[in-house]
């Protein structure tokens, strides 16, 4: 999810699924224009040990969706959801 300087905020969804990314990543963003747009890149930053930073493979961002405040809600407590099922198995 992104949060523009308006308040805006977007669902990204990615092409595929991206190596590394995690809700605590850090990530890159690589772009050609101003805006973020789809088929944008990220890729996820990592602190190397020389306290530089090292990027993982590019992730192609494939679609974004406005989003509210009570959909972002209900979208996070089914992904704890889904989490916990899947930690009983």
């Amino acid at each position: 999810m992104f949060e523009t300087s308006r308040s805006e905020r977007w669902l990204v969804q990615l092409g595929m699924r991206c190596p590394g990314l995690t809700p605590s990543s850090q990530v890159a963003l690589e772009k050609d224009q101003f805006r973020l747009c789809e088929f944008d890149s990220v890729r996820v930053a990592y602190s190397n040990p020389f306290g530089g930073i090292e990027l993982g493979p590019r992730c192609q961002l494939a679609r974004f969706e406005s989003v509210t405040d009570a959909q972002i809600t209900v979208l996070r407590e089914q992904l704890k959801g889904d989490k916990s099922r899947t930690q009983t198995k």
